[in-house]
């Protein structure tokens, strides 16, 4: 028997609370700009360099001269007239603080305590403004030129800062271009969990259908990984999704897309998603992905925002009704109101009819638009479903009649669960320039560099503690207040130990109730090991110059591109490669050194698995690794040059 909606249909009295910086609304949008708190956005994400809130380089344009001036501004016209609530992206790196080539931005900075004071500088000045900050945009892919490692080390720094400076602060995980699971494990293997109170992500799709099923397959996916790797219950906010009209979808296609996206998302409260941002607001010089036009003028996707917003704004999604090919939601409800609302649209591209339970009124229909029209109640009341969502206006005892095929079993969190404070502490693991894991080779002893950091005010006397494969080391230093101390472990691991990933212990205590510890995934290997994920900042040391990909993640996709390494011995070595085509197409990849034919070493159709073989009697020099095939994908490459026993 398929459950039915209760009638105790009251929005939850913990998610009506006053507009401001804990807002539980769900709505958002990406950059402000006049008008745009017209839609009933009551969300607004800035900063990282596209506004002024808060821009690092333009909030520090030189090392303790602040400059805050236009950041008020902007935050005087979010408030007053928009009605906004700022998100700011605490992001990219200051020229004069980057560790990157000629300023480079998207580098992590030189110096984290750089970061970590213009964290609490911001944080300090708009706290009661103020109460969520996203750490960095997109890390996974080349928003961030750094490291896994440096991310997380970026993410604690932030975490440490902001809270110094407003213990009531939130801090979510930089928005990940995606869901992307690896990325986010490896975060959470270098002890990112304590340090973060929202996971942020950006699921796009692209073309003129909205893949609900995808869409929503991902997100629980994620937060699957999140129970796995997260002692506490999180929120998602989802804080970029969006089309473009540059990219083959109408503007009529991408308003009802928006409209189709943001009503799923609604309704995966049970997977704790709590808040969506559109991007963005306008179409910014011509990619085409926001709700005003280039000269101003309101999109189509503009007025469903607006429509939208007005129609469920305070409403929670009670569930999926079962419709079959229409995909119909239910919505409780609002304070003071006795009206429901019901969301509903042709999943194709295709008009279908079909049948609701509606026989008590009074009933209205409103288009995607906002035009209303009145509703003859019918005990199988026959409803035209759009590609195009539509809203009915309903009785709220009328809801109880509609049998659900996806009840909501939860409600996300408006507000996310106090944190305990992280250690100001901890302990980060070196991995070696060109890598992405820390490796061991059997027998061998190998130096292992540890960052202990400690950002607290006050100094501490750090005892480092790390275990491997049954086997102990340590190490102690005093850290000043606000700084670090560089220590190194000498490894090694058994002779007899097998190729394969093990997990090694961390810990760093200070003599205090603080313990900041975590296990890292190290990987045993027979000789040097470069390991990397597509489309990251390790993989692209090895490209050949003209190598392109989307904004996937970690991922590398398309028809034809090459990795170059250099051998650093004679030796054999063993490729492992998570590899295939979209759609199960042809695929290859071949390898050759100078003056050498292209030799295959994998080669077919079908979709990404993986996949192993060794190459014999390499010689010192350049191997050439080059990736072909019809929309190929490769989402990790493993190298190992294997030194003769």
């Amino acid at each position: 028997m398929l459950p039915t909606i209760s009638l105790l249909l009251a929005y939850p009295a913990s998610l009506l609370v006053a507009a401001g910086p804990d807002d539980p609304s769900p709505f958002g949008i990406v950059c402000p700009w006049a008008k745009v708190g017209e839609t009933g956005a009551r969300w607004v994400r800035c900063g990282a360099g596209a506004t002024q809130l808060v821009d690092w380089g333009a909030v520090e344009p030189a090392l303790d001269q602040f400059k805050w001036d236009a950041a008020d501004a902007e935050l005087a016209r979010l408030d007053k007239p928009e009605g906004l609530t700022p998100l700011p992206i605490l992001a990219y790196t200051a020229p004069w603080a980057s560790s990157g080539p000629d300023g480079d931005r998207a580098y992590p900075p030189t110096d984290l305590r750089h970061y970590a004071r213009f964290v609490y500088e911001s944080v300090a000045r708009y706290k009661n403004d103020i109460k969520y900050w996203e750490v960095w945009n997109e890390p996974n892919i080349g928003f961030f030129a750094g490291t896994i490692p440096q991310y997380v080390d970026l993410l604690k720094a932030a975490s440490i800062a902001a809270r110094q400076a407003d213990p009531e602060c939130h801090i979510l995980f930089g928005g990940m271009a995606g869901v992307d699971l690896r990325f986010a494990r490896r975060c959470y293997e270098h002890g990112a969990a304590p340090y973060f109170d929202v996971m942020a992500c950006h699921p796009y799709q692209w073309g003129k259908t909205f893949n609900d099923g995808w869409f929503t397959e991902k997100l629980t996916s994620l937060q699957a990984l999140m129970r796995e790797c997260d002692a506490r219950r999180k929120p998602v906010w989802l804080t970029e999704i969006g089309w473009s009209t540059a990219e083959g979808v109408s503007n009529d296609d991408q308003a009802r897309l928006l409209v189709q996206s943001f009503v799923t998302a609604l309704s995966l409260a049970d997977l704790n998603v709590a808040k969506v941002f559109w991007f963005c607001v306008k179409d910014w010089g011509g990619p085409g992905h926001g709700i005003f036009a280039d000269d101003g003028s309101p999109k189509p996707a503009f007025g469903a925002y607006h429509t939208m917003t007005q129609e469920l704004e305070g409403r929670m999604c009670l569930g999926r009704a079962k419709t079959g090919e229409v995909r119909c939601y239910a919505f409780g409800p609002k304070q003071g109101d006795t009206t429901g609302r019901l969301v509903f649209w042709a999943s194709a591209l295709e008009p279908l009819e079909f049948d609701l339970p509606l026989a008590e009124g009074p009933l209205s229909l409103v288009t995607l638009q906002g035009e209303v029209a009145a509703l003859q109640p019918a005990a199988a009341l026959k409803l035209k479903a759009d590609p195009a969502p539509s809203y009915v206006r309903l009785p709220a005892s009328a809801l109880a009649a509609i049998p659900l095929e996806r009840p909501v079993q939860s409600t996300a969190y408006a507000t996310p669960p106090k944190m305990p404070a992280a250690p100001p502490a901890w302990a980060s693991v070196q991995v070696p320039k060109g890598t992405s894991r820390l490796w061991f080779a059997p027998g061998e002893k190998q130096p292992v560099e540890v960052v202990l950091w400690n950002l607290g005010r006050e100094p501490r006397q750090g005892n480092l503690r790390v275990r491997l494969l049954d086997q102990g080391y340590s190490a102690s230093a005093e850290i000043p207040a606000f700084a670090s101390v560089t220590v190194t472990l000498e490894i090694t691991v058994p002779a007899d130990a097998k190729p394969g990933i093990e997990s090694m212990q961390v810990e760093l205590s200070t003599g205090r109730a603080e313990v900041a510890r975590y296990e890292l995934p190290v990987r045993i290997s027979l000789g040097p090991t470069i390991e990397f994920f597509g489309n990251s900042f390790v993989e692209g040391r090895y490209l050949f110059p003209g190598a392109k990909s989307g904004c996937s993640e970690s991922c590398r996709f398309g028809q034809e591109w090459t990795y170059v390494f250099e051998v650093p011995f004679a030796c054999p070595a063993r490729v492992g490669a998570l590899l295939g085509a979209h759609q199960a197409g042809p695929f290859a990849l071949r390898w050759a050194q100078a003056g050498q034919d292209e030799q295959s070493l994998f080669e077919g159709r079908g979709n990404r698995e993986w996949r192993e073989a060794t190459i014999p009697n390499l010689r010192q020099g350049k191997l050439y690794l080059r990736v072909s095939g019809t929309d190929v994908q490769l989402e990790e490459l493993v190298v190992t040059w294997e030194k003769p026993r």
